[in-house]
């Protein structure tokens, strides 16, 4: 620092490399001088929450595929959460095949790629692109295999993506089973049309949920951009739901019990392989020789 000191300085006179002096202050001046006691500004606390929100979500999610060739005729669409498939997945398939379950399970890409997650929560347009899409992927399918099971699994805002797949399927068009884990869609989406389009819809949810869709749904918006708890938190509004299309929605709510089965009530907390084993795949998956006989 004292090299480039002199360099710039070369050629000046003392007094003049220091610049001009100023003259002393007094006691008095000095006590008359206001401090600048204002603290630095600092982003509001819910940018903090979010930053932390968005590593735990990463920590949580990236990782491996749960794509899984199967022996089995049919096929088991995944659609993952806002940062996409990934090692909190990687029960999903060894629950599928203990219950006897041996079909092929896909895993759905959509949305912004996980670096770039975070735009995948309300963006409306990337939402629109996506459910095109996987609706798209069920008339490929149900057209080359008309008479092979074809059943969903979605997680989190990969719930929002399912059911708006399932509204803008063509007449005809038909799924089986849809089990939607923790959806962060709002209690009153529109479920009927979803509803009419599949044999089943199995709704888990959790009041435990808080972090991701009650405070993150309440603060920035539902995957369908209403500011409230989420439908993975609270369930259902049964009375936005026709009662026509009731008989075909089972909610299972999380229960004390259900810790013992590792599932801890939180968003990733149906995840659990005991809990998926014990609890959810007697309820969704086909073993194979019902597979063989189911649409």
């Amino acid at each position: 620092m004292r090299e480039t000191t002199r360099h710039q300085t070369r050629g000046l006179s003392d007094s003049q490399a220091a610049g001009p002096m100023m003259p002393p202050l007094s006691a008095t001046e000095i006590l008359k001088t206001p401090i600048n006691t204002k603290m630095p500004t600092r982003p509001p606390p819910t940018r903090f929450a979010l930053i932390a929100l968005s590593v735990l979500l990463c920590a949580y999610v990236l990782g491996c595929s749960s794509n899984s060739r199967g022996s089995a005729a049919g096929l088991i669409l995944f659609v993952p959460g806002v940062a996409g498939d990934g090692a909190s997945y990687r029960n999903i398939v060894p629950a599928l095949r203990d219950a006897g379950d041996e079909r092929t399970v896909e895993s759905f890409g959509w949305g912004a790629p996980s670096f770039a997650f975070f735009m995948n929560f309300n963006n409306v347009t990337i939402h629109e692109s996506a459910e095109k899409k996987l609706a798209a992927r069920i008339v490929d399918f149900r057209t080359s295999h008309p008479d092979e099971p074809l059943d969903i699994i979605a997680h989190s805002a990969g719930g929002g993506v399912t059911l708006g797949a399932l509204r803008k399927l063509p007449e005809g068009i038909h799924v089986g089973r849809v089990l939607l884990m923790h959806p962060s869609v709002s209690p009153t989406y529109p479920v009927t049309e979803a509803l009419r389009c599949c044999d089943s819809i199995t709704l888990v949810h959790s009041d435990r949920d808080t972090t991701f869709l009650k405070w993150r749904t309440s603060h920035f918006g539902t995957y369908d951009n209403v500011k409230t708890t989420a439908a993975g938190n609270a369930g259902f509004d049964l009375s936005k739901i026709d009662a026509s299309a009731r008989g075909k929605l089972l909610m299972v709510r999380f229960e004390d019990s259900d810790r013992s089965l590792g599932n801890d009530g939180g968003h990733f907390g149906p995840l659990a392989s005991a809990y998926l084993r014990k609890r959810i795949m007697p309820l969704f998956a086909r073993p194979t020789t019902d597979a063989s006989h189911a649409r």
